[in-house]
């Protein structure tokens, strides 16, 4: 078969098939975090896609911009910004909740090999810098102090580091080179409490449809619009009101 012919054939499969032509290989991870529940991550080399189990409320970043789309399935309300770090600050503070990165003051100790659900990852130890009798007010504020931190890094080419980024913000984790497999921190008690944890890890391939936004989405002001409906916020105020007349 001369490479014309050949060319002809890929092109008309491609037609006939084009969701598997233009699949591109990533993972599929169900993700456990203290602070947003259980969640289901779908990533390629060029996007990232986070949903939150609870509410079916979507995260959605691609290349080159990886800017952060932020929307819900069901009342196609959707928030846009340019930061990951932005929209994790005031999805956090819509809840009434202090948005920081949950670990401070902690140093870099060292690092080695290791592995975790037959993925190749780094671990990476910490130790605090803090002085424990300032806890009461350094919690205050929304952050924990712990003695000593362990953080499982995957390493993994179809990864982006910004994608990983956006991760590791999400879970108000430090951001680091790597895809945030686990993150478990010791009190000063010596007791370890997990973060961040791994669920599922599997390799699939992308179409690249499965990054596309929804058609139709209505732009909002807050991500808090996002997660709580007009129809939802009547109900409230309607609830209130009956409250009010009892």
């Amino acid at each position: 078969m001369t490479k014309p012919t050949i060319a002809f054939v890929a092109a008309f499969l491609a037609l006939l098939d084009p969701p598997t032509a233009l699949a591109l290989p990533g993972r599929s991870l169900a993700q456990h975090c203290v602070t947003m529940g259980t969640c289901d991550v779908l990533y390629c080399p060029t996007a990232i896609k986070f949903v939150y189990r609870q509410s079916g409320c979507v995260v959605l970043s691609k290349s080159p911009a990886w800017d952060i789309n932020f929307y819900n399935p069901h009342e196609l309300t959707c928030f846009h910004c340019m930061r990951s770090e932005e929209f994790a600050e005031q999805l956090f503070r819509s809840a009434g909740l202090f948005y920081k990165s949950k670990f401070t003051q902690l140093q870099r100790v060292r690092e080695k090999p290791a592995e975790l659900l037959g993925m190749p990852a780094t671990l990476v130890e910490y130790h605090s810098t803090a002085k424990f009798e300032d806890s009461a007010r350094k919690n205050m504020r929304g952050e924990i102090l712990a003695s000593a931190t362990l953080y499982w890094l995957g390493k993994d080419s179809r990864l982006a580091p910004k994608a990983a980024a956006i991760l590791a913000n999400l879970y108000q984790l430090p951001v680091e080179n790597g895809l945030p497999l686990r993150f478990e921190w010791l009190n000063a008690k010596g007791e370890t409490h997990q973060w961040v944890s791994t669920l599922v890890l599997k390799s699939v391939d992308c179409p690249a449809s499965t990054f596309q936004l929804p058609k139709g989405l209505r732009p909002v002001k807050k991500a808090s619009e996002v997660v709580v409906s007009e129809g939802e916020i009547k109900s409230l105020i309607d609830e209130l009101k009956g409250s009010d007349l009892k």
